[in-house]
């Protein structure tokens, strides 16, 4: 009887810290630089919904992060018993997927998107794209021809580039990068409508149309 309830006793302890070391970690949908031994991209993560974010410097074993999703996991933590210098004392192991969802598209994350119409033209041969880097404020992509870069300035849905430059090489049909080039220089306002990107005129008038690219240019 004794040699039993000192079973029961040790397999409690063990439970009870089995239990401890189980974590749940909800995961931002992207990921941001930071600084560690050298620069890295980190994870953002928080272990209660309703607290900042915090970077996180070590990989989860078995979590294959999808960038443009949440997620909330089940965890294990386990203790590094003499670490390496620099080295985490902590490993991560994912248990279980609890949530994955996909986050809304927006524009101050930046991203890639597809010319699907200026102003009434469309049905490009080729089209041009447009990827937004936040928030460094950079803009590049193609114009159907060209690629080409420069800077803008996002602040309240207000959409205004500068300083565009771009490569020199002579294509079929120069129109499409004419007018794309033209067009990008009078555009003064944005909106979402879900995935689409729609380029205003300072009278709101759309003057370009964007489909969301999910690879990045």
């Amino acid at each position: 009887m004794k040699a039993r309830g000192l079973f029961f006793l040790l397999a409690l302890v063990v439970f009870s810290c089995s239990k401890d070391n189980i974590k749940v970690f909800f995961v931002a949908d992207a990921t941001v630089m930071c600084s560690g031994i050298g620069f890295q991209k980190c994870l953002q993560v928080k272990e209660n919904a309703n607290d900042d974010w915090s970077n996180f410097y070590d990989p989860i074993e078995g979590f294959d992060y999808e960038e443009g999703y949440s997620y909330k996991l089940q965890v294990e933590v386990f203790d590094i018993e003499n670490p390496p210098a620099d080295a985490s004392s902590k490993k991560y192991v994912l248990l279980k997927v609890l949530e994955k969802t996909k986050a809304p598209v927006s524009l101050t994350k930046g991203g890639s998107w597809m010319v699907t119409k200026i102003k009434d033209v469309s049905g490009f041969s080729r089209n041009p794209t447009i990827t937004l880097t936040l928030p460094q404020g950079q803009i590049l992509g193609s114009t159907g021809c060209n690629k080409f870069f420069g800077n803008v300035a996002l602040e309240n849905n207000k959409f205004k580039v500068n300083s565009i430059g771009t490569t020199k090489m002579a294509c079929p049909g120069m129109e499409t990068e004419q007018l794309f080039l033209e067009t990008l220089h009078q555009i003064a306002f944005y909106k979402m409508e879900n995935d689409q990107l729609k380029l205003l005129a300072q009278d709101k008038t759309v003057l370009m149309e964007c489909n969301y690219m999910e690879e990045r240019e």
